[in-house]
C-alpha cells in the first residue's frame, strides 16, 4: 500500500496542503507534518485489515520507519523541538499500546 500522499495534500476542507507547507517552510511545519504522516499511516494500516482475512500487507512506509528515521530525524535536525519530539514520542507510543495489530 502506498502512503497516503494524497491525504497530506488535503489536509483541510479548504484544500490545506501540509505536505507543501512542510517543504516550503521545514523549520515550522515538521512537527506538524510529522503527527499528521504518524496519524494517517497508522489509519491506512488499521483500515487495510478492516473486515479482511488477509494476513500480511505490505506498506511503502510502516509506523515504526515514521519515528524511527523520519521524526527522529527531524528532531536531530533541529527541525522539531525537545518538547515536540516529546510528546510526539508519547503520542506515538500510547497509540502503538491502544492498538498493537497495527504494529
Amino acid at each position: 500500500m502506498p502512503e497516503p500522499i494524497s491525504k497530506w495534500q488535503q489536509t483541510t476542507s479548504a484544500g490545506g496542503n501540509l505536505l507543501e507547507l512542510f517543504y516550503n517552510d521545514t523549520d515550522r511545519w515538521a512537527y506538524t507534518f510529522q503527527s499528521y504522516a504518524f496519524l494517517s499511516r497508522m489509519r491506512a494500516q488499521l483500515e487495510a485489515y478492516e473486515g479482511s482475512d488477509d494476513r500480511c500487507r505490505m506498506f511503502e512506509r510502516s509506523i515504526v520507519s515514521d519515528r524511527e528515521v523520519f521524526a527522529v530525524n527531524c528532531h536531530e535536525a533541529g527541525l522539531m523541538t525537545d518538547v515536540e519530539w516529546e510528546i510526539y514520542c508519547d503520542w506515538h507510543a500510547w497509540l502503538l499500546g491502544a492498538f498493537p495489530a497495527a504494529r
